[in-house]
């Protein structure tokens, strides 16, 4: 456990130190308080995934989530295989103690639909963000903790992305977009994965049975999945599954990401040695486990 202060010292709000990383002003409260209680790395990590580092009215959104039961849960339990979630997990259970960071960063109004709060371009541009903005809705108790769960893997994925110095996968983003407008409550999409469900227990496990699932609809012929949007969905999820990429991914992103990687050019030489080692040993440790639109809602 994290033994932090509840309130914010009043340096953290005056002083303007490494820490900041060139962030905006009202993130470097948050920015100074992670570099203290030595989480920086994730936390700069998860601004730039979220594009909360430019877009920060949405910081509160990425907070709330990760301080949620059910995201929290399956976090930890996947942070056995995968550094970033250990990362996560310990940057959750320092926010949980750190109620300051809440009040001080305002979540979205969860109730409104996610589409009528990001406009102008915002609904495709903050796809994590729009993702996680909504509680999943009322379903029997099985399909609901499948949904958070994909939610969170979904999430998840996003955030090792840029951990793991690379940038989010189209297919991915692809996928992102469709299940947001599940957890908005479209019937037709919720029903779709739904039916994709399968255990939860390991992260890997997820990747390899969902890869397998989209196969099995894709050829199902008894509840023939119809719609081609639906088809393509699944095998946008099935090829980001089986680690392929898309034309799209060549494309120049230059201006979408990039904090986590100036991040760490910045840091002493010493801190990246040692960052990166420990990357590398829990990389090797889990090989074996490792399976080598637009704004319109449709």
């Amino acid at each position: 456990m994290f033994d932090l202060p509840k309130t914010p010292p009043p340096q953290l709000r005056e002083s303007v130190e490494l820490a900041t990383f060139g962030l905006p002003k009202s993130l470097r409260p948050l920015a100074n308080w992670a570099h203290k209680v030595g989480l920086d790395p994730i936390l700069i990590a998860l601004l730039d995934a979220t594009k909360t580092d430019r877009y920060t009215d949405y910081v509160g959104t990425v907070v709330s989530f990760l301080r949620q039961q059910e995201a929290e849960n399956l976090i930890a339990t996947w942070a056995i295989e995968l550094p970033c979630a250990a990362e996560l997990c310990r940057l959750s259970e320092a926010f949980s103690v750190s109620p300051f960071i809440a009040s001080e960063y305002q979540a979205m109004p969860s109730l409104k639909l996610v589409s009528h709060q990001l406009t102008g371009g915002l609904l495709t541009k903050l796809a994590a963000v729009a993702l996680i903005a909504r509680p999943v809705p009322a379903l029997a108790l099985s399909d609901h903790q499948w949904i958070a769960a994909l939610r969170t893997w979904v999430f998840l994925q996003i955030v090792d992305s840029i951990f793991r110095g690379g940038r989010p996968n189209q297919y991915l983003l692809d996928v992102t977009n469709k299940l947001r407008l599940a957890i908005d409550r479209n019937e037709h999409w919720l029903t779709l994965f739904t039916r994709l469900r399968g255990p939860t227990t390991s992260y890997h496990g997820m990747t390899r049975d969902l890869a397998s699932a989209c196969s099995q609809l894709l050829s199902d012929q008894t509840t023939r999945v119809e719609s081609s949007v639906h088809r393509q969905l699944l095998s946008t999820l099935k090829n980001f599954c089986e680690g392929k990429t898309s034309q799209a991914d060549d494309e120049d992103s230059s201006d979408e990401h990039g904090r986590f990687q100036s991040f760490l050019t910045q840091r002493p030489r010493q801190y990246l040695h040692s960052f990166f080692l420990s990357q590398i040993q829990d990389d090797s440790r889990l090989s074996d486990d490792i399976t080598q639109i637009d704004d319109t809602d449709d």
